[in-house]
């Protein structure tokens, strides 16, 4: 089967079958290879050709996302260094491990002293087969090494590069005239340089710096995913370059734009036209689509996390790029301000409609928690509009405790129980050894996820389950004048609960679902404890490095 995007068209044999009694009749539609064929869309010939990231393969980069089953990628944790693979190598002349090793069938035992030398064993043999066999594969590459630097490790071949996704840097060259000096030097035309090019030199520049960029510096190396070696673009105007570098953040900001316009929309809609416009579970179903609708907009090019507790625990247990994880933060910020700004725009209207109607005291008693549970006792005087209305506005976009019962710890462990139940299924949803859902059907799962999560406990505190779900509103009320760094800020509930809430529970989430169900190797939790300790120590010196701690605290030794 081909792994690039093609229009798949029925083989004669199908198309030309009159045979009446091959047909088969069933109510569960048309056959396989029919539908696939109908749902394909037309292509001019020729498109590819100008167009060529159409036609590049399928699955050429990760996304770790919520639109289909997430990445299986190399982290340091798995990788077995020099050090680690020559103690555990046999001798010249002991037996050869064989390729394939039967590592699940070991004695039985609840002792850990039993079974760890069996273990550590198969998974030496296990890796040393990997090793042998990924240089048996390189044995026509001269000069290979599984162990040479990141140089021995570029590929010799250099990717395919189409006319549209080159970068020509164009200087005019002066035309040759028979009166120039002979001392004069004839001005040469850079060259035409690729994107993946420029990109693999500006790597090396910092390597040449002293910066390694190497993912698992001293381990054994093992080809990893680079997307500049892979990925096809197509470069059309002075735009696309610059979108290049920011698509994916860009795609979050859309997703995330468009789920809260939606979700603060419906809650503004029922709140001014007084309840005719939907209660109760409506919000619910409005916020639980909303949420499909945007991982359908951003799913494939961002992944569509949509929430830094999600970002951050697909980095502890996915791999996804930690340096990803700011600028993710970032834009789904900036989502949740923009979204609040297009929805309060859009029905200011109608909240002044209702103030004015002396219709915001049935407001105020819905609201009433909002004022005692979040430091609002003194918002009246802080500021010119009616208190009620200023309730009536904040509880459209603001989470907080609905009921007089509800303390700061109940609200805090039910954000922390519900980011963890969606992290779970978002990991299960993810993993392709366990019960995936059909093609395109993760985002419509995840919306219905939403939607019982919110009927769950949507009545104790509104349910952010996203930290950015109640600052960005926050932050934008603030900049609009419907409250004070005091009164929107002043308690702390917003950290306590909407971001302390969700992070935690996505990491818990995240390793009750990997210590019962995960198997695969990416994950800390599968681990050995020892290369977890390296990997941490890797860390910390990488990150030292990019803070120039290593310089100062040297310099500091040297002056004493």
């Amino acid at each position: 089967m081909s792994t690039r995007r093609s229009v798949a068209i029925a083989p004669p044999s199908i198309r030309d079958n009159t045979d009446t009694e091959s047909r088969k009749f069933s109510l569960a539609g048309p056959a396989t290879i029919d539908t696939v064929a109908a749902n394909q869309p037309y292509v001019d010939p020729g498109y590819a050709q100008l167009n060529p990231a159409y036609d590049q393969p399928v699955n050429v980069r990760p996304v770790w996302g919520l639109a289909k089953p997430l990445p299986r990628v190399l982290r340091p944790g798995m990788v077995p260094t020099k050090d680690e693979l020559e103690t555990g190598a046999p001798e010249e002349g002991e037996a050869q491990p064989p390729f394939d090793i039967e590592a699940g069938r070991i004695e039985p035992s609840l002792r850990p002293d039993r079974v760890a030398p069996t273990l550590d064993t198969i998974r030496r043999e296990r890796e040393i087969a990997l090793i042998r066999a990924y240089e048996n594969q390189h044995n026509e590459s001269p000069g290979f090494s599984p162990f040479g630097g990141a140089a021995a490790r570029r590929t010799s071949d250099a990717p395919t590069v189409t006319p549209s996704a080159r970068v020509r840097l164009e200087e005019p060259i002066e035309e040759e005239s028979s009166d120039r000096s002979p001392s004069a030097q004839p001005q040469v035309e850079p060259p035409e340089l690729s994107l993946p090019e420029a990109v693999a030199g500006l790597k090396a520049a910092k390597q040449e710096d002293g910066e390694s960029r190497v993912p698992y510096e001293d381990a054994v190396p093992l080809p990893a995913y680079d997307a500049e070696d892979d990925e096809i673009h197509n470069l059309h105007t002075y735009w696309s370059i610059i979108r290049l570098r920011l698509r994916e953040p860009l795609a979050e900001l859309l997703g995330i734009t468009v789920q809260y316009t939606l979700g603060f929309s419906a809650n503004l809609s029922m709140t001014v036209s007084r309840g005719t416009a939907g209660a109760g579970d409506t919000g619910m179903w409005a916020w639980g689509l909303a949420t499909m609708l945007a991982i359908y907009v951003a799913g494939g090019i961002s992944g569509a996390h949509l929430n830094p507790a999600i970002s951050l625990m697909l980095y502890i247990y996915r791999g996804f790029p930690l340096s990803k994880v700011p600028i993710y933060v970032a834009a789904q910020m900036l989502g949740a301000v923009l979204a609040t700004l297009i929805s309060f725009g859009i029905f200011q209207p109608g909240l002044f409609a209702l103030m004015h109607d002396g219709q915001s005291s049935l407001q105020q008693q819905s609201v009433q928690p909002l004022h005692q549970h979040t430091g609002m006792a003194h918002i009246a005087s802080d500021l010119t509009l009616p208190p009620s209305y200023i309730f009536t506005v904040l509880s459209n976009f603001l989470t907080f405790p609905r009921s007089p019962w509800v303390s700061v710890p109940v609200a805090f462990f039910t954000e922390f129980t519900a980011t963890c139940l969606l992290t779970i299924s978002v990991l299960a949803l993810g993993d392709d050894t366990n019960a995936p859902p059909g093609a395109g059907m993760n985002a419509f799962i995840v919306g219905l996820l939403i939607t019982m999560l919110g009927m769950s406990f949507g009545s104790v505190t509104g349910l952010a389950m996203n930290p950015v779900r109640d600052f960005g509103p926050r932050v934008t009320m603030l900049l609009l004048g419907y409250g004070t760094p005091s009164t929107l800020f002043g308690d702390g509930y917003w950290f306590k609960v909407n971001w302390l809430g969700p992070i935690m529970g996505a990491i818990f989430g995240g390793f009750l679902y990997d210590a019962a169900i995960f198997v695969g190797g990416e994950s800390p939790v599968n681990y050995p404890s020892r290369r977890m300790r390296r990997a941490a120590r890797k860390w910390r010196k990488r990150w030292k490095v990019r803070m120039g701690w290593n310089g100062r605290v040297k310099t500091g030794k040297a002056q004493k």
